[in-house]
């Protein structure tokens, strides 16, 4: 016996998932959202917003920033350090939980239902949509949007194969104080260089610092030697306390035209493999695709024609593209990264002002090959498709 009936189901509770329940609730649908924890729960995530998440959403995000970022200091294999600094915020940083917690309590204002502590065990296609099975009972659903991240369940019950580009990153969060946290008020530190296709990072927060790697798969005997060294170069200005967690997760990246549509059923955000793998940010992807879930949902509705192809095909216009140069544009940083890291980042080259414009969202990374020049135009073609030898050189 149903516990209860809904337009949409979304499952997830992260970034992507609550915004589309936000997005649906709005334009009066009836909508669930189910979470697999209590929330709010830690997520192993860097914690990066781009501030052209602000072009997207008609909230505040304010009370979940813990910092604002206009410095990146860059090395090259933790060697040849520069600053660069814009004459604005190109970065916020969060942590998931704060971050997370306050977009649901967002969508719950609006409406959705929220289930929590509600894992989906069950996923039974109807005639009309769909039955969701959660501890508390069965939910009737015309529609489901999985947002449950990249070892998504959701993908499992409806055949989704698996990812065909995957990279992991390991991750830790180092408790410190405010006479170090304040050195970094306004900057991040980025690594390339130490191992291919790859890069570390050390993010400021309210209180801690995260510190982390991220690379392909294939290399990932690499990450902890890596981690140690970067900890090892900024000791004096971090500090050298132990972390108080330690994770590792899977970052599932999407090629073109990877199918996200089964039936009535939509992924999005992780779930989709729609990651920024430049920063590593998919926060702002994650919600766009949330958003462009919603309104093919409600476009259906409202036409009564259920297909819902029209999603993949918004996020292969408006997001895939975006997502390809970014790749590219991390595998040419490490294809020569002394020569390259220098002239794309430094404050002192024409390309730094542009590069933190694409997360004001003044400009785009598609139109980075021509800023670039020739040769970097023709290096983006050679990666332009996924399957190229190139690319798969670069990325195993």
């Amino acid at each position: 016996m149903l516990i209860d009936k809904f337009d949409v189901v979304v499952v997830g509770g992260g970034p992507s998932g609550a915004f589309a329940a936000y997005e649906l609730a709005k334009k009066s649908l009836k909508v669930a959202l189910i979470e697999k924890e209590q929330l709010p729960r830690y997520k192993a995530c860097g914690g990066v917003v781009a501030p052209h998440i602000e072009k997207i959403i008609d909230f505040s995000i304010t009370p979940a920033i813990e910092r604002r970022i206009s410095k990146m200091r860059v090395t090259v294999n933790l060697n040849a350090p520069f600053i660069s600094e814009s004459p604005r915020p190109f970065a916020y940083m969060v942590m998931r939980d704060t971050f997370d917690n306050y977009l649901v309590e967002i969508a719950q204002k609006a409406g959705v239902q929220i289930y929590q502590k509600s894992p989906l065990s069950g996923l039974e296609e109807t005639q009309n949509g769909y039955i969701i099975t959660i501890p508390q009972g069965e939910i009737g659903t015309r529609y489901v949007i999985g947002a449950d991240g990249a070892n998504s369940t959701t993908r499992k019950f409806v055949g989704a194969p698996r990812f065909k580009r995957l990279s992991v990153a390991i991750e830790r969060e180092i408790q410190s104080t405010p006479e170090y946290l304040e050195k970094w008020q306004d900057t991040i530190a980025l690594d390339f260089g130490y191992m291919r296709s790859g890069y570390a990072w050390v993010f400021p927060k309210a209180k801690n610092f995260s510190v982390g790697v991220v690379g392909p798969k294939s290399i990932a005997k690499q990450f902890n030697p890596y981690y140690d060294a970067t900890v090892n170069y900024y000791k004096d200005e971090i500090g050298n306390a132990k972390p108080y967690i330690t994770a590792g997760h899977h970052l599932p990246i999407r090629i073109p035209n990877e199918r996200i549509v089964f039936g009535k059923t939509l992924l999005i955000g992780d779930a989709a493999g729609l990651i920024e793998p430049m920063a590593g940010e998919g926060i702002y992807y994650a919600m766009k695709s949330g958003q462009l879930a919603a309104e093919t949902i409600f476009e259906a509705t409202k036409s009564g024609n259920n297909q819902l192809l029209a999603y993949q095909k918004k996020i292969d216009l408006e997001i895939q593209p975006e997502l390809q140069v970014a790749k590219s544009l991390l595998y040419l940083l490490n294809l020569a990264p002394r020569f390259w890291v220098p002239r794309l980042l430094k404050q002192s080259h024409s390309f730094w002002k542009y590069f933190y414009r694409i997360f004001t969202g003044e400009k785009e990374y598609q139109d980075l090959p021509k800023k670039i020049g020739p040769l970097g135009q023709i290096f983006f073609s050679l990666l332009a498709n996924d399957n190229s030898k190139l690319y798969n050189e670069l990325s195993e």
